[in-house]
């Protein structure tokens, strides 16, 4: 009895944490560029097949979050709460599958609860959770498609519906973005020992992977069949897109570090890399887990140019890896010295807490917009972003783009020193500079960080028609122009 409250105990703290870390401000940023790509956007006289042919990844997250899109434009409404729902649930949801998957391969609550934890307090996966993009999409449904298929090793008969689960959720991430690919170790796994299982039968066995390929092929290939066609009238372009992410230089650690570091400062990684060790001292227990952190890595490491936060795709097995690696060490520490396990078990609590404390302050408390503000996570002082290569997921960022818009006169233009993305999402005025009627709209620290130290002299003759202002700093100014703009 004792066991079934504490497990239930553990769930319901993880359910309320990483509650907080997703839902609470979660309307507070406004949408970010990759945010209004998720929105379906057609040419003139283009078919929905076209516009999705054309984006270079799956067709899910556009399809997903099109439908709130499509409720509050009929409104005239930017609602950034109602689009990002569904991708912050998938995501929560995703917590609790990993719990279940842990779960299912080591029979341990102790394991299972360890490994969502760190999980869910990952400056990647809050950040993510954040946001209107597929990445929460292709952790739900792989997550799910491993459960199943996990499933095949550990049952006796009864394949055919675990093999069709997996499969269509296997099938369900692919579509949502090629990083499925990074799932494949596992995968491979679960269906090579389900192939060598010695109790299914031949005709078994070739009935269920019969299953798995066609239902994989009536999910995946109308589209992926129709995206290749698509790819090879475009060559040159698609090709210059190819080596732009993928090559053999690949990209430094250091490189790699500070991707990491700039979504999980302090312990985080020394956490991952102490539970990494051990989990080699364990390796007949974690070996399966150290072998896709491996591939991952290695894949990433040589193979992407420009990684950005794709790094996400080797950090996952590193948290399911580490985290094993802490439970199994935990056990031996058990069977030893039983006092030690009260004191490392509190070690591991504190260094979870700060990792709560830590991603709170991080993407949900925007007093401080970090990493746009100079804040202090922890103990150190964390110096203002100035990188235009990292991609900064779920981040706290706020200009007042609904009041903005209310500002400018719609039959004229605007320019800004903010992202053209951002500011069209808001402003219904076209983008662009007209000598007759213009407006001007000046960013402090904008999200588009290459144009922040854009000077428009002009604005200086020019009447001042808003301005937001945030706990007595002016973060935005616009001005309506009189005269010619100098930029």
């Amino acid at each position: 009895m004792k066991k079934f409250k504490l497990h239930y105990i553990g769930l319901f703290l993880l359910l309320i944490i990483s509650s907080c870390l997703r839902f609470s401000n979660l309307s507070y940023s406004e949408f970010q560029d990759d945010e209004k790509k998720a929105q379906i956007r057609l040419f003139e006289n283009e078919r929905l097949i076209e516009f999705l042919l054309r984006q270079r990844k799956g067709p899910m997250q556009f399809l997903v979050a099109q439908i709130p899109f499509s409720i509050f434009s009929l409104k005239g409404e930017v609602n950034e709460l109602a689009v990002r729902l569904p991708f912050t649930t998938s995501n929560l949801i995703s917590v609790f599958v990993l719990y279940a998957l842990i779960y299912k391969i080591t029979k341990s609550h102790g394991a299972s609860l360890i490994a969502s934890s760190i999980y869910s307090v990952n400056g990647f996966v809050v950040g993510f959770s954040r946001i209107a993009q597929y990445q929460s999409l292709n952790l739900l449904f792989s997550f799910l498609s491993l459960y199943y298929f996990a499933d095949l090793k550990y049952r006796d008969r009864g394949f055919r519906l675990p093999i069709l689960l997996g499969t269509i959720f296997a099938s369900l991430s692919l579509l949502s973005h090629w990083d499925a690919i990074f799932y494949i170790v596992p995968t491979l796994y679960f269906f090579i020992t389900f192939v060598l299982h010695k109790n299914v039968t031949k005709k078994e066995k070739l009935v269920c992977l019969f299953i798995s390929f066609i239902t994989f092929a009536i999910i995946v290939f109308p589209f992926i069949i129709a995206y290749l066609l698509d790819l090879s009238s475009n060559q040159t372009g698609n090709i210059d897109y190819f080596f732009k992410r993928i090559g053999t230089a690949g990209s430094s650690f250091l490189r790699h570090k500070y991707i990491f570091e700039l979504y999980n400062p302090e312990v985080a990684l020394w956490l991952y890399i102490v539970g990494l060790l051990s989990a080699v001292l364990f390796i007949k227990r974690t070996g399966l887990f150290l072998l896709w952190f491996m591939f991952n890595l290695l894949l990433i490491k040589f193979f992407m140019v420009t990684p950005k936060t794709h790094i996400y795709n080797y950090v996952i097995p590193a948290v399911i890896t580490s985290s094993l690696g802490f439970y199994y060490f935990c056990v031996w520490l058990k069977s030893r010295v039983k006092l030690a396990i009260p004191i490392f078990l509190l070690m591991l609590t504190i260094l979870i807490g700060l990792l709560i404390f830590q991603s709170y302050l991080i993407f949900v408390d925007h007093k401080k917009e970090y990493p746009f503000d100079e804040k202090k996570i922890l103990w150190h002082l964390n110096p203002v972003l100035y990188d235009e290569e990292i991609i900064t997921f779920g981040f706290p960022h706020n200009r007042g783009w609904k009041e903005v818009n209310k500002y400018i006169d719609p039959q004229c233009q605007y320019i800004t020193n903010e992202s053209k993305g951002i500011s069209q999402i808001y402003v219904k005025a076209s983008y662009g500079y007209n000598e007759k009627c213009c407006y001007v709209v000046v960013i402090k620290r904008p999200f588009y960080t290459k144009a922040q130290d854009a000077i428009y002299a002009g604005t200086k003759k020019s009447k001042l028609v808003y301005k937001y202002v945030k706990d007595g700093e002016t973060l935005t100014k616009v001005y309506k122009m009189k005269g010619e703009l100098t930029r």
